[in-house]
Protein backbone atom coordinates (compact mmCIF):
# COMPACT_ATOMS: atom_id res chain seq x y z
CA UNK A 1 0.00 0.00 0.00
CA UNK A 2 3.22 2.46 0.47
CA UNK A 3 4.25 1.81 -3.05
CA UNK A 4 0.60 2.91 -3.88
CA UNK A 5 0.30 5.97 -2.53
CA UNK A 6 4.28 6.78 -3.17
CA UNK A 7 3.28 6.46 -7.03
CA UNK A 8 0.17 8.57 -6.72
CA UNK A 9 2.05 11.23 -4.86
CA UNK A 10 4.89 11.33 -7.45
CA UNK A 11 2.36 11.19 -10.89
CA UNK A 12 0.55 14.38 -8.96
CA UNK A 13 4.09 16.08 -8.10
CA UNK A 14 4.75 15.63 -12.00
CA UNK A 15 1.31 16.70 -13.17
CA UNK A 16 1.77 20.08 -10.65
CA UNK A 17 4.93 20.49 -12.64
CA UNK A 18 3.80 20.01 -16.13
CA UNK A 19 0.21 22.28 -14.96
CA UNK A 20 2.45 24.89 -13.32
CA UNK A 21 3.92 25.03 -16.63
CA UNK A 22 1.05 25.40 -19.01
CA UNK A 23 -0.16 28.17 -16.88
CA UNK A 24 2.13 29.89 -17.02
CA UNK A 25 3.73 29.69 -20.81
CA UNK A 26 1.20 28.60 -23.51
CA UNK A 27 -2.69 28.85 -21.90
CA UNK A 28 -3.62 31.89 -24.21
CA UNK A 29 -1.18 30.64 -26.82
CA UNK A 30 -3.54 30.09 -29.92
CA UNK A 31 -2.15 26.45 -31.07
CA UNK A 32 -5.03 24.92 -29.99
CA UNK A 33 -3.94 21.22 -31.43
CA UNK A 34 -0.78 21.42 -29.65
CA UNK A 35 -1.95 22.74 -27.10
CA UNK A 36 -3.98 19.87 -26.90
CA UNK A 37 -1.65 16.92 -27.24
CA UNK A 38 0.25 18.58 -24.87
CA UNK A 39 -1.94 18.33 -21.79
CA UNK A 40 -3.01 15.03 -22.57
CA UNK A 41 0.49 14.19 -23.17
CA UNK A 42 1.36 15.92 -19.77
CA UNK A 43 -1.41 13.40 -17.72
CA UNK A 44 -0.16 10.75 -19.30
CA UNK A 45 3.33 11.31 -18.97
CA UNK A 46 3.03 12.18 -15.11
CA UNK A 47 1.38 9.11 -14.98
CA UNK A 48 4.10 6.99 -16.68
CA UNK A 49 7.09 8.91 -15.06
CA UNK A 50 7.34 6.83 -11.40
CA UNK A 51 7.02 4.01 -13.38
CA UNK A 52 10.27 4.30 -15.59
CA UNK A 53 13.36 3.19 -14.33
CA UNK A 54 16.80 4.13 -15.72
CA UNK A 55 18.71 0.92 -15.09
CA UNK A 56 21.87 1.62 -12.96
CA UNK A 57 21.50 5.15 -13.10
CA UNK A 58 19.72 4.42 -9.61
CA UNK A 59 21.49 1.63 -8.40
CA UNK A 60 23.97 0.96 -5.80
CA UNK A 61 26.33 -1.66 -6.81
CA UNK A 62 27.90 -3.90 -4.29
CA UNK A 63 31.03 -6.14 -4.78
CA UNK A 64 30.44 -8.03 -1.48
CA UNK A 65 28.75 -11.65 -1.55
CA UNK A 66 25.25 -11.01 -0.58
CA UNK A 67 23.80 -13.83 1.85
CA UNK A 68 20.14 -14.64 1.92
CA UNK A 69 17.48 -11.92 2.97
CA UNK A 70 16.66 -12.34 6.53
CA UNK A 71 12.29 -11.83 6.47
CA UNK A 72 11.09 -9.57 9.82
CA UNK A 73 7.36 -9.53 10.02
CA UNK A 74 4.99 -8.09 11.76
CA UNK A 75 1.66 -8.49 12.09
CA UNK A 76 -0.40 -5.59 13.20
CA UNK A 77 -3.55 -5.66 14.67
CA UNK A 78 -5.91 -2.87 13.27
CA UNK A 79 -8.41 -3.05 15.92
CA UNK A 80 -6.04 -1.87 18.31
CA UNK A 81 -4.05 0.26 16.27
CA UNK A 82 -4.64 4.15 16.87
CA UNK A 83 -5.48 5.77 13.66
CA UNK A 84 -3.69 8.95 14.30
CA UNK A 85 -0.30 6.60 14.37
CA UNK A 86 -1.06 4.43 11.60
CA UNK A 87 -0.27 7.17 9.18
CA UNK A 88 -0.28 5.22 5.91
CA UNK A 89 -3.31 3.37 6.46
CA UNK A 90 -5.10 6.78 7.38
CA UNK A 91 -4.19 8.17 4.19
CA UNK A 92 -4.71 5.34 2.43
CA UNK A 93 -8.37 4.86 3.62
CA UNK A 94 -8.75 8.94 2.97
CA UNK A 95 -7.70 8.60 -0.70
CA UNK A 96 -9.87 5.71 -1.52
CA UNK A 97 -12.72 7.45 0.26
CA UNK A 98 -12.51 10.45 -2.10
CA UNK A 99 -11.23 8.36 -5.17
CA UNK A 100 -14.81 6.61 -4.48
CA UNK A 101 -16.95 9.43 -4.09
CA UNK A 102 -15.04 10.86 -7.62
CA UNK A 103 -15.91 8.11 -9.28
CA UNK A 104 -19.64 7.74 -8.01
CA UNK A 105 -20.39 11.18 -8.99
CA UNK A 106 -18.78 10.29 -12.64
CA UNK A 107 -21.08 7.71 -12.72
CA UNK A 108 -24.13 9.16 -11.91
CA UNK A 109 -23.46 12.05 -14.56
CA UNK A 110 -22.99 9.66 -16.81
CA UNK A 111 -25.82 7.48 -16.11
CA UNK A 112 -28.13 11.62 -16.41
CA UNK A 113 -26.44 11.55 -19.75
CA UNK A 114 -27.44 8.30 -20.95
CA UNK A 115 -30.72 8.78 -19.73
CA UNK A 116 -31.15 11.80 -22.17
CA UNK A 117 -29.72 10.52 -25.13
CA UNK A 118 -32.52 7.23 -24.88
CA UNK A 119 -35.09 9.78 -24.08
CA UNK A 120 -34.61 12.25 -26.39
CA UNK A 121 -35.75 12.03 -30.76
CA UNK A 122 -32.97 10.93 -33.02
CA UNK A 123 -32.13 11.37 -36.26
CA UNK A 124 -28.81 9.73 -37.77
CA UNK A 125 -27.26 11.21 -41.25
CA UNK A 126 -24.29 10.42 -42.68
CA UNK A 127 -23.05 8.53 -39.28
CA UNK A 128 -23.90 11.50 -36.92
CA UNK A 129 -26.95 11.18 -34.54
CA UNK A 130 -28.92 14.39 -34.13
CA UNK A 131 -31.29 14.98 -30.79
CA UNK A 132 -32.83 17.17 -29.83
CA UNK A 133 -34.02 17.84 -25.96
CA UNK A 134 -35.62 20.66 -23.79
CA UNK A 135 -33.24 20.15 -20.62
CA UNK A 136 -29.79 21.37 -22.39
CA UNK A 137 -30.51 25.34 -23.30
CA UNK A 138 -27.45 25.37 -25.46
CA UNK A 139 -26.45 22.84 -27.80
CA UNK A 140 -24.06 19.70 -27.40
CA UNK A 141 -21.98 17.19 -28.76
CA UNK A 142 -21.10 13.66 -27.35
CA UNK A 143 -18.36 11.30 -29.63
CA UNK A 144 -21.40 10.87 -32.80
CA UNK A 145 -24.01 12.82 -31.30
CA UNK A 146 -24.92 16.09 -31.69
CA UNK A 147 -27.96 17.36 -29.09
CA UNK A 148 -29.67 20.22 -30.25
CA UNK A 149 -31.98 22.38 -27.53
CA UNK A 150 -35.46 23.76 -29.00
CA UNK A 151 -35.35 27.27 -29.56
CA UNK A 152 -31.77 27.45 -31.96
CA UNK A 153 -32.90 29.81 -34.57
CA UNK A 154 -32.32 29.26 -38.07
CA UNK A 155 -29.43 31.90 -38.79
CA UNK A 156 -27.52 30.36 -36.01
CA UNK A 157 -27.77 26.78 -36.97
CA UNK A 158 -24.58 26.40 -39.69
CA UNK A 159 -22.61 27.85 -37.23
CA UNK A 160 -23.30 25.92 -34.19
CA UNK A 161 -23.56 22.17 -36.34
CA UNK A 162 -20.08 23.17 -38.04
CA UNK A 163 -18.53 23.57 -33.99
CA UNK A 164 -20.22 20.19 -32.97
CA UNK A 165 -18.76 18.55 -35.84
CA UNK A 166 -15.23 19.46 -34.94
CA UNK A 167 -15.56 18.21 -31.81
CA UNK A 168 -17.12 14.84 -33.35
CA UNK A 169 -14.27 14.74 -36.17
CA UNK A 170 -11.36 15.38 -33.90
CA UNK A 171 -12.45 13.04 -31.05
CA UNK A 172 -12.67 15.42 -28.15
CA UNK A 173 -15.07 13.45 -26.44
CA UNK A 174 -12.32 10.63 -25.44
CA UNK A 175 -9.39 13.56 -24.28
CA UNK A 176 -12.67 14.50 -21.88
CA UNK A 177 -13.37 10.47 -20.99
CA UNK A 178 -9.24 10.39 -19.91
CA UNK A 179 -8.83 13.55 -17.70
CA UNK A 180 -12.06 12.58 -15.91
CA UNK A 181 -10.45 9.36 -15.09
CA UNK A 182 -7.33 11.08 -13.57
CA UNK A 183 -9.58 13.61 -11.93
CA UNK A 184 -10.95 10.96 -10.05
CA UNK A 185 -7.25 9.49 -9.47
CA UNK A 186 -5.81 13.02 -8.47
CA UNK A 187 -9.15 14.16 -6.63
CA UNK A 188 -6.96 15.87 -4.23
CA UNK A 189 -4.79 18.03 -6.50
CA UNK A 190 -6.66 21.32 -7.87
CA UNK A 191 -4.06 21.15 -10.74
CA UNK A 192 -6.09 18.73 -12.14
CA UNK A 193 -8.97 20.24 -12.40
CA UNK A 194 -7.58 23.22 -14.03
CA UNK A 195 -5.85 20.95 -16.76
CA UNK A 196 -9.49 19.44 -17.37
CA UNK A 197 -10.68 23.26 -17.82
CA UNK A 198 -7.90 23.91 -19.62
CA UNK A 199 -8.23 21.04 -22.27
CA UNK A 200 -11.95 22.25 -22.64
CA UNK A 201 -11.06 25.54 -23.35
CA UNK A 202 -8.63 24.23 -25.56
CA UNK A 203 -11.69 22.28 -27.65
CA UNK A 204 -13.86 25.33 -27.98
CA UNK A 205 -11.26 27.66 -29.28
CA UNK A 206 -10.26 24.80 -31.50
CA UNK A 207 -13.77 24.28 -32.84
CA UNK A 208 -14.22 28.24 -32.87
CA UNK A 209 -11.27 28.74 -35.30
CA UNK A 210 -12.18 26.27 -38.01
CA UNK A 211 -15.81 27.58 -38.00
CA UNK A 212 -14.22 31.28 -38.36
CA UNK A 213 -11.89 30.30 -40.88
CA UNK A 214 -14.49 28.33 -42.88
CA UNK A 215 -17.61 31.08 -43.12
CA UNK A 216 -15.04 34.24 -42.54
CA UNK A 217 -17.16 36.27 -40.80
CA UNK A 218 -15.66 36.36 -37.10
CA UNK A 219 -18.40 39.27 -35.54
CA UNK A 220 -21.31 37.56 -37.03
CA UNK A 221 -19.56 34.05 -35.00
CA UNK A 222 -19.31 36.49 -31.89
CA UNK A 223 -22.85 37.13 -32.13
CA UNK A 224 -23.92 33.34 -32.42
CA UNK A 225 -22.02 32.58 -29.48
CA UNK A 226 -23.59 35.53 -27.30
CA UNK A 227 -26.66 34.57 -28.48
CA UNK A 228 -26.27 31.23 -27.06
CA UNK A 229 -24.61 32.31 -23.51
CA UNK A 230 -27.76 32.42 -21.67
CA UNK A 231 -29.02 29.50 -18.96
CA UNK A 232 -26.90 27.15 -19.64
CA UNK A 233 -26.92 23.76 -17.73
CA UNK A 234 -23.50 21.81 -18.06
CA UNK A 235 -23.13 18.24 -18.30
CA UNK A 236 -20.28 16.59 -17.24
CA UNK A 237 -19.06 14.56 -20.62
CA UNK A 238 -20.71 16.65 -23.19
CA UNK A 239 -18.90 19.40 -25.30
CA UNK A 240 -21.52 22.65 -25.14
CA UNK A 241 -21.75 24.93 -27.90
CA UNK A 242 -22.16 27.93 -25.32
CA UNK A 243 -20.08 28.32 -21.84
CA UNK A 244 -20.89 32.00 -20.31
CA UNK A 245 -17.38 31.35 -18.24
CA UNK A 246 -15.69 30.62 -21.45
CA UNK A 247 -17.53 33.21 -23.26
CA UNK A 248 -15.27 36.33 -23.04
CA UNK A 249 -11.72 34.17 -23.66
CA UNK A 250 -12.95 32.65 -26.59
CA UNK A 251 -14.24 36.06 -28.48
CA UNK A 252 -11.03 37.31 -27.69
CA UNK A 253 -9.30 34.10 -29.01
CA UNK A 254 -11.11 34.60 -32.32
CA UNK A 255 -9.44 37.94 -32.80
CA UNK A 256 -6.14 36.75 -31.44
CA UNK A 257 -6.02 34.02 -34.03
CA UNK A 258 -6.13 36.28 -37.23
CA UNK A 259 -3.16 38.69 -35.59
CA UNK A 260 -0.61 35.11 -35.28
CA UNK A 261 1.55 37.38 -33.71
CA UNK A 262 3.14 34.35 -31.51
CA UNK A 263 5.47 31.78 -32.58
CA UNK A 264 6.03 28.32 -31.85
CA UNK A 265 9.48 28.88 -30.09
CA UNK A 266 8.34 29.15 -26.61
CA UNK A 267 7.42 25.67 -26.82
CA UNK A 268 10.85 25.05 -27.10
CA UNK A 269 11.07 25.53 -22.87
CA UNK A 270 9.47 22.00 -22.78
CA UNK A 271 12.75 21.00 -23.49
CA UNK A 272 13.92 22.21 -20.15
CA UNK A 273 11.22 21.51 -18.46
CA UNK A 274 10.92 17.65 -19.02
CA UNK A 275 15.11 17.36 -18.63
CA UNK A 276 13.97 18.46 -15.16
CA UNK A 277 11.41 15.85 -15.23
CA UNK A 278 13.93 13.19 -16.24
CA UNK A 279 15.93 14.37 -13.12
CA UNK A 280 13.93 14.09 -10.91
CA UNK A 281 12.35 10.74 -11.06
CA UNK A 282 16.09 9.37 -11.40
CA UNK A 283 16.21 11.03 -7.74
CA UNK A 284 13.65 9.48 -6.78
CA UNK A 285 13.49 5.99 -8.24
CA UNK A 286 13.90 3.67 -5.96
CA UNK A 287 17.43 2.28 -5.31
CA UNK A 288 18.18 -1.81 -5.69
CA UNK A 289 21.01 -2.90 -4.53
CA UNK A 290 22.80 -5.61 -7.08
CA UNK A 291 25.25 -7.50 -4.71
CA UNK A 292 27.50 -10.67 -6.06
CA UNK A 293 26.02 -13.54 -5.72
CA UNK A 294 27.86 -16.21 -3.79
CA UNK A 295 27.40 -18.71 -6.83
CA UNK A 296 28.94 -16.25 -9.42
CA UNK A 297 32.06 -16.40 -8.29
CA UNK A 298 34.76 -18.39 -8.72
CA UNK A 299 37.81 -16.79 -7.64
CA UNK A 300 39.94 -14.93 -4.91
CA UNK A 301 38.18 -11.09 -5.26
CA UNK A 302 40.37 -8.34 -2.95
CA UNK A 303 38.61 -4.41 -2.73
CA UNK A 304 41.23 -2.45 -4.10
CA UNK A 305 42.90 -0.18 -1.55
CA UNK A 306 42.44 -2.50 1.24
CA UNK A 307 43.36 -5.68 2.87
CA UNK A 308 39.59 -7.27 2.70
CA UNK A 309 38.36 -9.69 0.23
CA UNK A 310 35.32 -9.70 -1.86
CA UNK A 311 35.64 -13.85 -2.37
CA UNK A 312 37.98 -16.24 -1.22
CA UNK A 313 39.22 -19.85 -1.47
CA UNK A 314 37.82 -20.93 1.68
CA UNK A 315 34.60 -18.56 2.30
CA UNK A 316 34.25 -17.32 6.44
CA UNK A 317 31.33 -20.09 7.87
CA UNK A 318 28.65 -19.32 10.75
CA UNK A 319 29.09 -21.79 13.69
CA UNK A 320 26.43 -24.31 12.45
CA UNK A 321 26.07 -22.50 8.92
CA UNK A 322 23.92 -20.66 7.13
CA UNK A 323 20.41 -21.95 8.58
CA UNK A 324 21.94 -21.50 12.03
CA UNK A 325 23.02 -17.88 11.35
CA UNK A 326 19.36 -17.09 9.89
CA UNK A 327 17.33 -18.48 13.07
CA UNK A 328 20.13 -16.49 15.25
CA UNK A 329 18.53 -13.35 13.36
CA UNK A 330 15.01 -14.40 13.13
CA UNK A 331 14.99 -14.87 17.29
CA UNK A 332 17.15 -11.59 18.14
CA UNK A 333 15.83 -9.19 15.70
CA UNK A 334 12.57 -7.46 17.01
CA UNK A 335 10.57 -5.20 14.76
CA UNK A 336 10.89 -1.46 16.67
CA UNK A 337 7.02 -0.89 17.93
CA UNK A 338 7.67 2.80 17.01
CA UNK A 339 7.90 1.67 13.05
CA UNK A 340 5.02 -0.41 13.23
CA UNK A 341 2.57 1.98 14.74
CA UNK A 342 4.24 4.40 11.73
CA UNK A 343 3.78 1.91 9.08
CA UNK A 344 7.33 1.84 8.44
CA UNK A 345 8.50 -1.29 6.31
CA UNK A 346 11.27 -1.83 4.08
CA UNK A 347 14.66 -3.14 3.25
CA UNK A 348 18.18 -2.54 5.43
CA UNK A 349 21.27 -3.89 3.85
CA UNK A 350 24.36 -3.87 6.10
CA UNK A 351 27.85 -4.34 5.22
CA UNK A 352 29.99 -6.29 7.74
CA UNK A 353 33.63 -7.36 7.60
CA UNK A 354 34.62 -10.97 9.34
CA UNK A 355 38.27 -10.20 10.19
CA UNK A 356 40.89 -12.61 10.42
CA UNK A 357 40.10 -13.99 13.51
CA UNK A 358 36.05 -14.39 12.64
CA UNK A 359 35.08 -11.67 14.42
CA UNK A 360 32.07 -9.54 12.94
CA UNK A 361 33.32 -5.55 12.77
CA UNK A 362 33.22 -2.62 9.89
CA UNK A 363 29.71 -2.59 10.54
CA UNK A 364 27.70 -0.46 8.03
CA UNK A 365 24.11 0.58 6.96
CA UNK A 366 24.09 0.89 2.75
CA UNK A 367 20.72 1.59 2.51
CA UNK A 368 17.72 1.82 4.95
CA UNK A 369 13.99 3.32 4.83
CA UNK A 370 14.43 4.77 8.58
CA UNK A 371 17.25 5.28 11.26
CA UNK A 372 15.33 3.00 13.79
CA UNK A 373 15.60 0.08 11.54
CA UNK A 374 19.12 0.53 10.41
CA UNK A 375 20.19 0.88 14.30
CA UNK A 376 17.63 -2.25 15.19
CA UNK A 377 19.39 -4.46 12.41
CA UNK A 378 23.25 -3.36 13.29
CA UNK A 379 22.84 -4.03 16.78
CA UNK A 380 21.59 -7.69 16.72
CA UNK A 381 24.59 -8.42 13.48
CA UNK A 382 27.20 -6.81 15.84
CA UNK A 383 25.46 -9.49 18.55
CA UNK A 384 26.77 -12.51 15.85
CA UNK A 385 29.39 -14.91 17.48
CA UNK A 386 32.74 -15.28 16.16
CA UNK A 387 32.58 -17.05 12.55
CA UNK A 388 35.24 -19.44 11.17
CA UNK A 389 37.41 -17.07 9.61
CA UNK A 390 38.01 -17.21 5.56
CA UNK A 391 41.65 -18.08 4.39
CA UNK A 392 43.52 -16.77 0.93
CA UNK A 393 46.53 -19.04 -0.08
CA UNK A 394 46.10 -20.97 3.51
CA UNK A 395 46.01 -17.82 5.34
CA UNK A 396 42.72 -16.50 7.30
CA UNK A 397 42.20 -12.81 5.85
CA UNK A 398 39.45 -10.33 6.28
CA UNK A 399 36.32 -11.13 4.11
CA UNK A 400 33.19 -8.53 3.35
CA UNK A 401 29.71 -9.73 3.30
CA UNK A 402 26.20 -7.79 2.56
CA UNK A 403 23.41 -8.94 4.50
CA UNK A 404 19.74 -7.68 3.17
CA UNK A 405 17.36 -7.76 6.23
CA UNK A 406 13.45 -7.23 5.25
CA UNK A 407 11.27 -5.58 7.77
CA UNK A 408 7.82 -6.11 6.37
CA UNK A 409 3.84 -5.04 8.02
CA UNK A 410 1.07 -7.58 7.54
Amino acid sequence: MNALLIYILELNVYLTLFALTFLILYKNEPFHRFNRGLILSSVLLSALLPLLSFGKAGKVVLTTIALDPVLINAKIDVAHTPMGTNLPSFFSAIYFLGFGISMIVFIIKANSLRKLLKGSKQEKNDGISQCIDSVLKSPASFFNTIIWSEDVDTASRGYIEDHELVHIREKHSIDLLILRFFEAICWFNPFIYFMRQSLEATHEFRADEVVARKHGDTKMYSKVLLSQAMDIKPNVLVHQFSKSNLLKRRIMMLNTQSQNRFSYTRYFVLIPILAAALILNACTDEQTETPLPLEESTQSQKTEGSDIYSMVNEMPEYPGGQSAMMTFLGENIVYPESCKDEGIEGTVYVSFVIDSEGKVVDIQVVRSPDDRLSANASEVVGKMPNWTPGKHDGKPVKVQYSLPIKYQLD
